[in-house]
Order: C-alpha cells, then structure tokens, then sequence
C-alpha cells in the first residue's frame, strides 16, 4: 500500500486493484468524519482534478469532473 500521508501518524492509504479486469484505486481514510474506505473506477473517470477544499473550518478531499461538479471523497476537522 502507498501510503499518502507520511509521519507517525499516517492514516490514509491507497492502492491500485483489479476487479474483473478494471483498474480501481482504494483508498483508507481512518482519520475523516466518519472514517472510511472509498473505491474510484480508473476506466470510467478518466478526466478528474483531485482537490482539498476548507469549508467551515473543516476540510474536504475530493474531485471534480468536466462539467465542474466537486464530489466529496472524505471530510476532516
């Protein structure tokens, strides 16, 4: 696993799997609110900007698509 936050007390990791021959990332967030896994088709969202975005003294981690929409991943205080 590739860990994406570095330090004692890294608490997101991420992979690259295949299911049914399509690559997918998986990703631990133990540390957002509320904590948990989350899986993104690597086939089917091709063209996507990955963001973290402050709002209401907590942040969000997410991506948008073409058309600009933001999709929250995960939230942390």
């Amino acid at each position: 696993m590739l860990q994406l936050i570095n330090g004692p007390r890294a608490q997101v990791k991420a992979k690259i799997v295949c299911w049914n021959k399509v690559p997918c990332l998986i990703a631990s967030f133990q540390n957002s609110t509320p904590p948990q896994v989350w899986q993104m088709d690597l086939e089917k969202l091709t063209n996507y900007n990955i963001k973290l975005v402050e709002k209401e003294e907590a942040w969000a981690l997410g991506y948008t698509v073409s058309d600009g929409a933001f999709t929250v991943i995960a939230s942390f205080d």
